[in-house]
């Protein structure tokens, strides 16, 4: 019973924490979400109700997550210093949980990959950037 209560305790700031992008809070969820999904794995015959309700929880906030990520570029889609964050901690995130079940990552292959897209495209797009200001910096010395 009392393990149950603090599997609810986890659900209440599970998503606060995975809002407050600070490295401490990812961290020590990391630990936790390891801990509870390592003792009651989503399938196992004796993991109770409440356990699988925060796995699908998790889920759900990796998926939102990386969604958010790969949102179209008109505006409100995030900035890409929060982004970077956003990347970082979720994939944190997803590292600690293969750890445990390497076909755990399967069920975000598709969100990954598009967020991969995003970051190439941010990339060459900057690149672009860059060499068009530097192609343009010498003219306007001269």
């Amino acid at each position: 019973m009392q393990s149950l209560l603090k599997v609810n305790c986890l659900l209440q700031v599970l998503e606060p924490s995975f809002n407050s992008k600070q490295p401490e809070i990812g961290k020590s969820l990391c630990t936790l979400l390891k801990m509870v999904f390592e003792a009651f794995p989503v399938d196992g015959l004796s993991t109770h109700q409440d356990v699988k309700v925060l796995h699908q929880k998790v889920d759900d906030l990796i998926q939102k997550q990386l969604s958010a990520v790969t949102a179209s570029q008109t505006p409100p889609a995030p900035e890409f210093r929060v982004v970077n964050v956003m990347i970082s901690f979720t994939l944190n995130i997803l590292k600690t949980l293969v750890e445990g079940s390497k076909l755990y990552i399967d069920r975000f292959m598709m969100p990954l990959v598009r967020v991969v897209q995003r970051l190439s495209r941010e990339m060459t797009a900057t690149s672009a950037q860059v060499t068009r200001q530097v192609g343009i910096l010498p003219k306007a010395l001269i």
